[in-house]
């Protein structure tokens, strides 16, 4: 199975909450949408496990433009 489509970065953090570290993948995509209303960029989320989710990230950063964080 390929890697899927390239995107300018991906990022592996982790946060940490109530119940220890929450794993997240952050896709950046080459040019990111600025919001209308502020300097800050657009981040759209999703949910599910990390390694699966990749490919469809990876597309939907392209697609939509914005920043995308996948959470574990």
């Amino acid at each position: 199975m390929s890697e899927g489509q390239e995107v300018a970065e991906v990022r592996d953090v982790f946060l940490l909450g109530h119940s220890g570290s929450l794993p997240i993948r952050v896709y950046i995509p080459d040019a990111p949408v600025r919001c209308r209303s502020s300097s800050s960029f657009t981040v759209g989320w999703v949910l599910d496990n990390i390694k699966i989710a990749d490919r469809p990230c990876r597309a939907l950063v392209n697609a939509a433009g914005c920043i995308v964080a996948s959470v574990g």
